[in-house]
């Protein structure tokens, strides 16, 4: 059991450290996590909207979640760059228990660390984007519910949860069309987890297509607000050339670099500017040979 909290511990201390440019440099708020800590004050004033301010293809979770920590603690940038933070403990928590049952408590931690902790730019953050996070968080809550249902004391509630959950983070951000395809493999392959006789699997089966055709109505009744968009979840054959020269010349430099705060031009601010690869080589074997001499001893 100790093992195992200080496995937890070791992921959320590792989780705010890399992260600590973000808050160290919480001042250096983007217009999209700007129009999220304006919503969630007014929403405290009583403004209720379904949808984010702006785009029309996210939810207001974001928001909603920002705005009882700005009601506690006051609104400022640096609470608006904790709350995703937060999101994101949650996340890599979530992979840790999900794997812990196959391979233990240490080695779970040390599988998500590189995967979802000390990370590239590019996974890191449409992660810990404060408009963003909880839609990421919702899916991993999904797969931790399905991974277990079967050996759950109600494994059909777990099923109906995880499988609504699985399709509903599309109506809290199209972001999540990208899990889709996964989310659905998953639900079909939790459907056979032992014990798996015909009578529970029909059952299983009815309980999370149930759910899925609800969150798909849900899907659907969200995208009738008039303030709702589709199209950037729209992909033509148009399209491929011109996603084909973003990749290279921004998605890549992108994923293999990581992101440095530099001086401005203003000498009272910081400007992220994406670092290259070597940076982030040098970040992982910095990092992992810490981690080899604290585990070697």
């Amino acid at each position: 059991m100790q093992r195992q909290l200080l496995s937890i511990l070791l992921l959320v201390v590792a989780t705010v450290l890399f992260r600590l440019p973000v808050l160290i440099n919480a001042r250096d708020v983007n217009s999209d996590a700007a129009v999220v800590a304006l919503q969630a004050m007014h929403l405290l004033r009583g403004e209720w909207s379904w949808l984010l301010w702006g785009p029309g293809y996210q939810s207001a979770i974001d928001p909603l979640i920002t705005a009882p920590c700005f009601a506690i603690f006051g609104p400022s940038a640096y609470v608006l760059m904790i709350v995703p933070i937060l999101g994101q403990i949650v996340v890599a928590s979530l992979a840790v228990v999900v794997l812990r049952k196959r391979i233990g408590a240490l080695p779970a931690v040390l599988t998500v660390l590189p995967l979802l902790v000390v990370t590239n730019w590019g996974l890191t953050w449409p992660i810990l984007s404060a408009n963003r996070q909880w839609c990421v968080a919702a899916i991993f809550t999904a797969v931790w519910l399905l991974d277990g249902a079967a050996a759950s004391p109600r494994p059909l509630l777990r099923y109906a949860l995880g499988s609504f959950l699985a399709l509903f983070a599309i109506v809290l951000d199209l972001y999540a069309v990208l899990f889709a395809a996964g989310m659905l493999s998953l639900i079909v392959l939790c459907l056979f987890d032992p014990p798996c006789d015909r009578r529970i699997v029909a059952r299983r089966a009815l309980v999370a297509g149930g759910a899925v055709l609800l969150a798909a109505a849900v899907f659907l009744v969200s995208r009738l607000s008039p303030s709702a968009q589709t199209t950037p979840a729209q992909l033509t054959i148009d399209r491929i050339g011109h996603n084909l020269e973003l990749l290279w010349n921004r998605c890549l430099p992108l994923a293999l670099g990581y992101g440095l705060y530099s001086d401005n031009v203003v000498h009272t601010e910081r400007s992220l500017r994406i670092a290259p690869m070597p940076w982030l080589a040098l970040l992982i074997a910095g990092g992992w040979s810490l981690v080899a001499g604290i585990v070697g001893g």
